[in-house]
């Protein structure tokens, strides 16, 4: 028994071994999403538990590294040169997604040096891969891989090659391309979740946008699952007509094009856009799949996702960092993630509990006084005005205040962001004007309907008197400086003494805003 037990191990190792040193086939499905490179590679292979990549000579261009497995997903480590993952089971297929940090813009003209992984550690491989999302076709400078040329509607400009690798095997692809359509690149995604219905839900994407050129970057591309339906496009101007945006079903895909109405004007300007979905709820059983993690056709660096609902949510696969109630609504705060798409997510499920619906305010403000009338026909004295409090209590209502704190911030932001393009000649005086007054106009709407709110709500008028104190100083701060910059036209100030007083007064303007940032999140704490 004990001979038969050895050989059958001897014979499992040596399975093991053959495998081991048998080919894998490996796909790379690589798009750029400048200044990223984000290359999905899905490797079929004997059972492994652990997976090696070489990238010699580029670990330092690695931001991000995932591998989905069996079910589970389970990030790289870098160990020198080589990014390992360890699944601590035997699988047979892995879909890998790296993101490398390695285009760059001088103009109009893209630079990309691409390292491709052709085959892992320890296995050679048979590969077929497509790099894709080109701006025009490439100049191919340098390349270690045979690869021809295409276009197609759903992948614009291409490189796409296959062959064999040895182990280990790392291409190499430089090329140049010029940028046709300057896109802005997205820094931060706020996603907000709100579910008041069984079947679907409501998305609310706030993107944060960076300038990627040192000239107006107009156009944001984004695509999303063909499942979501595009309710509306909103920025800092307010919502954008029906000319605005478009949305065009592709394959699986909903793609969104917007031309952005204030983008940034220069490398690192910002700014917003908003984007409202809904989203259909998948049920199992007593629980739905709350679609979380919706990709966007883009690399997200930093995703902040809340799901808000009107009732009460049990959640299964992540735990809430913090929860609050805003009016019939309880917010879940569920914490910051990267993302490329929600197959190298993770699954949120939730156990939901609506509320009931309130029927709106003016019916039960009617009911309410009707009642207390009644009871007044009955009841006198000290029973009556029991009965006055209550109908004032019951009329009370806690409204999204930091809701619009944000926006009101985010003008702000944008105001700085429009002086910076007049100083530097990128905005006539005339045109920046007519900016400032339309931000104005609407930072001065949002105030007159966060002062209503407060009065209802007397603990937040305090945060709102130091919020609205923050906003003077940062609108003071910016007078002053556009009042510099006139004289410094005029040649009525030196340039040295204009740069220092400058400075000075954007350090004051930075510290209002913190003020303002300090503020919505004592709010919502």
């Amino acid at each position: 028994m004990r001979r038969l037990l050895l050989a059958l191990a001897l014979l499992l190792t040596l399975t093991y071994i053959a495998g081991a040193s048998g080919e894998v086939t490996l796909s790379v499905n690589a798009y750029l999403d400048t200044p990223y490179l984000v290359e999905q590679i899905d490797v079929r292979a004997p059972p492994l538990t652990s997976l090696a990549i070489n990238l010699s000579g580029h670990v330092d261009k690695l931001v991000y590294a995932v591998a989905s497995a069996g079910g589970s997903l389970y990030e790289g480590e870098v160990e020198g040169e080589v990014l390992r993952f360890r699944f601590g089971k035997a699988v047979g297929e892995v879909n890998i997604v790296l993101v490398l940090k390695c285009a760059n813009a001088t103009g109009r003209v893209l630079e990309l040096e691409a390292p491709l992984p052709l085959a892992p550690l320890g296995y050679a491989s048979n590969y077929t891969l497509v790099l894709w999302n080109l701006p025009s076709e490439p100049n191919v400078v340098n390349s270690t891989i045979s690869l021809g040329r295409g276009f197609s509607e759903k992948w614009t400009h291409y490189l796409r090659g296959n062959g064999s690798s040895p182990p280990g095997g790392l291409g190499f692809v430089k090329l140049y391309s010029y940028i046709t359509t300057p896109s802005p690149i997205i820094a931060r995604v706020n996603r907000t979740i709100v579910i008041e219905e069984g079947g679907k839900a409501t998305i609310i994407d706030n993107f944060t946008l960076v300038g990627l050129l040192n000239e107006p970057s107009g156009t944001l591309v984004l695509s999303y699952p063909s499942t979501v339906q595009v309710e509306a496009v909103e920025g800092p101007l307010g919502p954008y007509p029906p000319n605005g945006y478009s949305v065009k079903t592709l394959d699986e895909e909903t793609r969104v094009t917007i031309k952005l109405r204030a983008p940034p004007y220069r490398a690192g300007d910002r700014a917003y856009v908003w984007v409202k979905l809904r989203a259909p709820l998948r049920r199992e059983g007593a629980r739905y799949e709350i679609p979380a993690f919706l990709g966007v056709g883009h690399y997200i660096p930093l995703l902040k996702l809340r799901v808000k609902v009107r009732g009460r949510a049990e959640f299964q696969g992540l735990n809430p960092l913090r929860e609050w109630v805003e009016g019939d609504y309880r917010v879940y705060d569920l914490g910051s993630f990267k993302l490329v798409d929600e197959k190298h997510a993770p699954a949120l499920m939730a156990i939901v509990e609506l509320a009931p619906q309130r029927p709106p305010l003016y019916i039960v403000a009617t009911l309410i006084l009707a009642a207390a009338a009644a009871a007044g026909y009955f009841l006198r004295g000290r029973r009556l005005e029991g009965r006055k409090e209550a109908v004032v209590e019951a009329l009370e209502t806690t409204p999204e205040l930091v809701g619009i704190l944000e926006e009101r911030r985010r003008l702000i932001e944008s105001l700085m962001d429009n002086w910076r393009r007049l100083e530097e000649g990128k905005l006539s005086r005339h045109a920046y004007r007519q900016i400032y007054s339309r931000l104005r106009r609407r930072e001065e709407e949002l105030r007159r309907r966060a002062v209503a709110i407060a009065r209802e709500l007397p603990q937040a008028a305090e945060k709102l008197s130091e919020f609205d104190k923050a906003v003077s100083t940062a609108l003071s701060r910016l007078s002053r400086m556009e009042e510099l910059l006139r004289r410094a036209g005029r040649g009525l100030i030196e340039k040295r003494e204009y740069k220092r007083r400058v400075t000075e007064l954007e350090r004051e303007f930075d510290d209002a805003l913190r003020v303002l940032e300090e503020v919505i999140e004592g709010l919502r704490g």
